[in-house]
């Protein structure tokens, strides 16, 4: 593992992890040992996919490597998912490493946001103290973010469709108030599934996204986002039933909502289909 060429210890490194049937702390002790010493950005890269079987004792004593494979920027997309996927299971549980190694990670280039973004929502209530977790990264990868990154990145929530409104209100305010945010239908939708529980701070949401759209005509998105927003107001406005003054006020907001979409330019394509479905 020391003199061989780096073929060979990529080799080895990959099916490491098949050393455990035979003696399972041996194989820790010799893998750790020996990938500490290890300065190969490829043979580090490969090393990875073994990773997850020995990491009882933390990631911490194998921070040498994994931060120079970082520091690198030369991961393919494959690995980085990998190791994302590695660090932020280790950061839930709270692995002795994971707290430093992860934001190192997200404050690199070479990753796949969207990707990301999708994982950390799908298991937000994965563990106890995981929305506290789940939010401190979210902001994270927000603030990374530039506007290159935002023609890429798709905020999944097709994967938060189990999480509460009011525990994503925060995060999606601050996405919302981000430069480059575009108004999608993945948002919209989200929305729509949480407005029969949480109508007002839908309804909230769903107003300042109109109102703080930067989405062009043509993006690709435009005309799905048309048919959603409709779709949005539509449902909410005979969700909220009640006479009080709040519920007064939302289905105001969805008026409004209403009169922005049928004068941008960006939605007047459909606005003869609006006004048929409305009236």
């Amino acid at each position: 593992m020391e003199n061989g060429p780096p073929e060979s210890r990529a080799a080895i490194y990959f099916r490491f992890h098949y050393l455990n049937r035979l003696n399972r702390d041996e194989a820790h002790d010799l893998y750790v040992t020996s990938f500490v010493k290890e300065t190969n950005i490829h043979v580090i890269a490969t090393a990875i996919q073994s990773l997850p079987y020995f990491r009882t004792n933390g990631i911490r004593i194998l921070d040498a490597p994994i931060r120079l494979l970082i520091e690198s920027g030369s991961m393919g997309s494959e690995d980085s998912d990998y190791l994302f996927t590695i660090l932020y299971d280790s950061y839930l549980y709270e692995q002795e490493g994971a707290e430093e190694l992860l934001p190192m990670f997200l404050d690199s280039t070479n990753y796949n946001r969207s990707k990301a973004i999708g994982e950390i929502l799908s298991n937000y209530y994965k563990v106890e103290d995981s929305k506290k977790k789940s939010d401190y990264l979210l902001e994270l990868i927000l603030l990374k973010a530039d506007k290159e990154d935002f023609n890429d990145i798709f905020w999944h929530f097709s994967d938060a469709g189990h999480v509460a409104l009011q525990d994503l209100y925060k995060i999606i305010k601050k996405l919302i108030k981000s430069k480059y945010f575009k108004l999608t239908d993945q948002l919209i939708k989200y929305l729509l599934t949480q407005n029969s529980k949480f109508p007002f701070m839908a309804v909230e949401l769903f107003e300042f996204a109109l109102t703080n759209n930067k989405l062009q005509l043509g993006d690709l998105h435009h005309y799905q986002v048309e048919d959603k927003a409709l779709n949005f107001i539509v449902s909410t406005y005979e969700t909220i039933t009640d006479h009080d003054d709040r519920s007064k006020e939302m289905r105001k907001k969805l008026l409004q909502s209403f009169d922005i979409i049928i004068t941008d330019f960006r939605f007047i394509s459909n606005k003869e289909k609006i006004l048929n479905e409305l009236f």
